[in-house]
């Protein structure tokens, strides 16, 4: 299924979900996008959690797919994949978003040309 990494990720109300980045002594707010959601997500984790070599691995793998397009097309693995790690680590808005879109896909999720 193909989705669009740059859709930028809105709340209840439909405003933007906003990010605060630090780079040295300057901090950022940037909307979050679907690529950064997943980005954070896979490479994100829980204090004390062990995850497997095969676990990383497919962490790393997805995170550059989804890195290095404006579109993305994710296999039913990699999306239940992204759904496991969301369901550890992302909060629960984010987490619902993402499922909303995995399971009921439109054609602003899946078009680079809307986000």
């Amino acid at each position: 299924m193909r989705f669009n990494t740059r859709l930028v990720l809105k709340d209840y109300k439909g405003e933007e979900i906003i990010q605060y980045v630090e780079k040295g002594a300057t901090k950022f707010e940037i909307p979050l996008t679907f690529q950064e959601a997943i980005i954070n997500i896979l490479n994100g984790s829980l204090q004390n959690e062990i995850q497997t070599a095969e676990e990383k691995t497919q962490s790393y793998i997805i995170s550059r797919k989804v890195y290095e397009s404006d579109e993305v097309n994710l296999t039913p693995k990699e999306i239940a994949f992204i759904q496991e790690r969301s369901d550890k680590v992302a909060n629960s808005l984010v987490r619902g978003i993402l499922y909303d879109m995995f399971e009921n896909p439109s054609k602003e999720t899946t078009n680079p040309q809307t986000g």
